[in-house]
Order: C-alpha cells, then structure tokens, then sequence
C-alpha cells in the first residue's frame, strides 16, 4: 500500500466519521423536537398494558391530563416535582381509571379518578366528568400535602409524607404511613420504567 493510498484512506475514515457525528446530531435534535409525542404514545401503551379494562381514546385522555398537570409544585420554601407518572400512579390506586368511583370516609365523600373530596352528589358528578381537573387538582393537593409536612413532619422524606397525607390526613401524614406510598410508588416505578405486569392482589 503507499502512501498515497494510506492519505486516501485516512481522508475517508474522517469523512465517515464527520458524517456519522452529523447524523447523530440531527437524529438527536429530532428525538428533542418529536420526543414528546413518541413518549407520550410510550406512556400510553404502559398504561393500556397496567389497564387494560380501559378504552383505548380514555386511555389517552388519562395520559394527556397528567401530563398537562404534571410540573414543579412548591411546599414554600423549595420545588418539587410531580410527574405524570406519579399522578398516573395515583390514580390507578384510587379509581383503577373507572368512572363514578365514590368513597366515603371520616364522614367525608370522596370521588372521581383521584378520588376528590366533595361536598354534595351533584359536586361528585361534576368532578367525575373533569379529568383534567382531576389530575390538576390533585397535583395542587399534594403542593398543599408538601407545605404541610414540611411544617409539621420536617424529618420525614416530603413526597412519601405528602402522599400519605393524601390519602389518610395529617394522622397518616405524621405516622409516616406507608402502605399507601408503597402502592403508588410501585405503580410509578413500573410507569416510569415502562414494564407494567399484572396488578399483584392487594396493590
């Protein structure tokens, strides 16, 4: 082989190589730019696979009302994040996605897909048929969960307190409860990391 030879090779190794970095690049920028979509269709799957008693078209509206809620939430002194996976998580755990759901306890009615707590029947039928607002409201709840723990529970770790709050009050809130927080979490690792399984009994 000469030298000439060897430049030439050399010259094409660089080419290749400068073009392979191009693509890349373009392929990157174009996973940013259409991420959104590719993932949410992701995430839509992984909760069709979690639920598969639910439609199809009410499987997307679930995903797009937690992604529309999902986002930082203070507790007044620092920033946490709600993801739309954790808000799916909860919902699973609250209503399983099924309409009409309603619960009572402590002298208090709870509805909807996050099981939110109402007043009268007709506030019930209003919330059950607003999913957006269901996963907004929500995710403003727990903000108010975090603001609460940091005052009164400042030791415990702020997500797990709130959701315990969530769901059982300030008792659960301060014991640190965690059968609650076990559920949801595990509903949202398996969302997260896009394995959904059969629903183990009791979870």
């Amino acid at each position: 082989m000469t030298d000439a030879d060897v430049r030439f090779i050399n010259r094409s190794m660089g080419f290749l190589v400068g073009a392979a970095f191009f693509v890349g690049f373009m392929w990157g920028a174009m996973a940013v730019a259409w991420g959104q979509p590719a993932d949410d269709a992701i995430l839509e799957d992984a909760v069709g696979r979690l639920a598969p008693h639910v439609a199809d078209e009410d499987v997307v509206a679930h995903v797009a009302a937690a992604r529309a809620a999902a986002g930082e939430v203070s507790d007044g002194r620092r920033r946490h994040h709600v993801g739309a996976e954790l808000l799916l998580a909860m919902a699973w755990v609250e209503s399983r996605y099924v309409r009409g759901v309603v619960s009572r306890a402590k002298g208090g009615m709870f509805c909807g897909y996050l099981q939110e707590k109402v007043r009268t029947s007709a506030e019930c039928s209003r919330v059950d048929a607003d999913i957006e607002a269901a996963y907004r409201n929500a995710a403003a709840h727990l903000g108010d969960w975090l603001t609460c723990c940091r005052r009164a529970a400042p030791r415990l770790e702020p997500m797990a307190c709130a959701l315990a709050g969530y769901n059982g009050g300030t008792a659960a809130a301060r014991a640190g409860r965690r059968k609650y927080v076990n559920m949801v979490r595990w509903r949202e690792r398996q969302l997260v990391e896009r394995w959904p399984v059969a629903p183990r009994a009791g979870v």
